[in-house]
């Protein structure tokens, strides 16, 4: 059997996705997210995730997971999982 390249993984389209940086800033999102946030992409772009797309409940908890994560902590033990 002759060997095929692996081919990349591309991200599924309809799956929310939101890549933020270790400030907790969006740098990056998709189309699904934007559609389930109500936010467009330009204004999506540079919202600090916690504050903004969160409810205000979660917010010390994301944000805490997010800080962790960013630091190369795992997470599978806090109440947010990142």
């Amino acid at each position: 059997m002759a060997h095929r390249p692996r081919l990349a993984r591309r991200p599924h389209p309809h799956r929310a996705r939101r890549l933020t940086n270790k400030a907790g800033i969006v740098d990056v999102c998709n189309e699904a997210a934007c559609k389930l946030t109500e936010y467009l992409k330009d204004e999506a772009q540079g919202l600090p995730f916690s504050k903004r797309l969160v409810p205000e409940d979660d917010q010390v908890a994301v944000e805490a997971a997010l800080r962790a994560a960013a630091n190369g902590t795992e997470t599978g033990d806090m109440p947010v999982t990142v």
